[in-house]
């Protein structure tokens, strides 16, 4: 999964997340890079719901002066569904 957050690839980790995730829940997630703010897409659909939220913090390298330090971190929405 980290390959899929490094690369920006939504469609794997929306794959794996629906795998874990109990069929109870549906969710939204969003990568983004370390510096920006992750929200909801469109917040106004979701007014009615209580939503947990949690992000985490993916880097192929801790050192940020090698050419490969791009850090991002992936941000989950997770909802009762109706």
């Amino acid at each position: 999964m980290r390959k899929a957050v490094l690369a920006g690839d939504e469609v794997v980790l929306r794959g794996n997340i629906s795998e874990i995730l109990p069929s109870q829940y549906d969710f939204e997630l969003r990568i983004c890079k370390l510096d920006q703010a992750c929200g909801l897409q469109n917040p106004e659909n979701y007014v009615d719901r209580e939503i947990f939220s949690d992000e985490v913090s993916v880097s192929v390298t801790l050192d940020s002066s090698s050419p490969d330090f791009d850090p991002r971190k992936i941000r989950l929405f997770v909802w009762d569904r109706d």
